[in-house]
């Protein structure tokens, strides 16, 4: 589904091209912000982190004491992640644990969940590129070239900048949903924006948003298949933009179908997954009473997904 997210943003790419890049580290995959998995250039992971591993930390804190996780036996973990991964030795999940506990730390179920969240947010380790269908663990510093790193002189801004450019209109409560960032944190980012940023009340509500210098020369996709957690929702605490009300026509499809088609860039039915021979396919459901034109562009947003997953 991830995979599929940059596919949709990036036409012409395939699953396989992806796959190659990620493997390549063209682009990491770690835990940062609210915190979940996320996608991230090897030129931003570090200032991203920088700025919001506090807040994570944070949040996780109650966990870590749960789990029995407390400071020394943290410190002593990356130390020991280190030692293991120099030298480009990517490991998995599976044998990070075993190491773990031959150095005398239970990293059983959610304390190995921690122990490699903390590491990732100490910007010492990230992804690796997979073996087979495992994800693998790297130093951060053998990935990502500290040379290359960007420094922005004002990071809350450049945060605020980045998510109101790609995602306005969007409200201060969206932003503090989507980075994870506290309210004061929130409030100076945006006061940061430049000017050419603007404010819009829409229904009682403020957004922010940068106006189209120009209009656009490409025609707009606004009918496709919505990968599960995808940013087109997940950017925005409130998504009544885009959600479809009629439940009862909802709950009339498939069960089978169980991700979320997008039509005219609002929720208009399923869609799911089909694969045959080692070939991924999808399939599409529409909700009753949508028109032809619809259905069409449905049936386009098919041969889309179908034509990124080709060999």
């Amino acid at each position: 589904m991830a995979k599929w997210a940059i596919g949709l943003r990036l036409p012409g790419t395939t699953d396989l091209g992806i796959e190659e890049d990620f493997n390549k580290g063209a682009f990491l995959r770690t835990h940062m912000m609210r915190p979940t998995w996320h996608f991230v250039s090897p030129e931003d992971i570090r200032w991203i982190q920088s700025l919001t591993s506090p807040t994570v930390h944070s949040f996780n804190a109650y966990y870590y004491n749960r789990s029995g996780l407390d400071a020394e036996l943290l410190s002593r973990s990356i130390k020991i992640l280190h030692r293991m991964l120099e030298g480009k030795n990517f490991q998995t999940r599976k044998s990070i644990q075993v190491l773990l506990g031959k150095n005398k730390i239970n990293a059983t179920g959610e304390r190995l969940t921690l122990i490699l969240m903390f590491a990732e947010l100490e910007a010492l380790i990230c992804s690796g590129p997979r073996m087979g269908k495992q994800f693998t663990y790297a130093l951060l510093e053998e990935r990502s070239h500290k040379s290359k790193a960007l420094f922005p002189a004002d990071p809350l801004g450049e945060l605020a900048r980045r998510y109101f450019t790609t995602r306005g209109p969007a409200t201060a409560q969206d932003f503090m949903w989507w980075s994870g960032l506290k309210a004061k944190q929130v409030k100076e980012g945006m006061e940061s924006l430049p000017g050419d940023f603007k404010k819009e009340v829409i229904n009682g509500q403020e957004y922010i948003l940068l106006p189209l210098g120009r209009k656009s020369s490409g025609k707009i996709q606004s009918s496709f298949l919505l990968p599960d957690y995808d940013e087109y929702g997940i950017s925005y605490k409130n998504r009544d933009a885009y959600a479809q009300n009629d439940e009862e026509s909802m709950r009339s499809l498939d069960p089978t179908f169980r991700h979320y088609l997008v039509i005219n860039g609002r929720i208009g039915g399923k869609w799911k997954k089909i694969e045959f021979k080692g070939v991924r396919r999808a399939e599409a459901c529409c909700m009753p009473g949508l028109g032809s034109r619809q259905e069409a562009a449905a049936g386009v947003a098919v041969k889309m997904y179908n034509s990124f997953h080709k060999t």
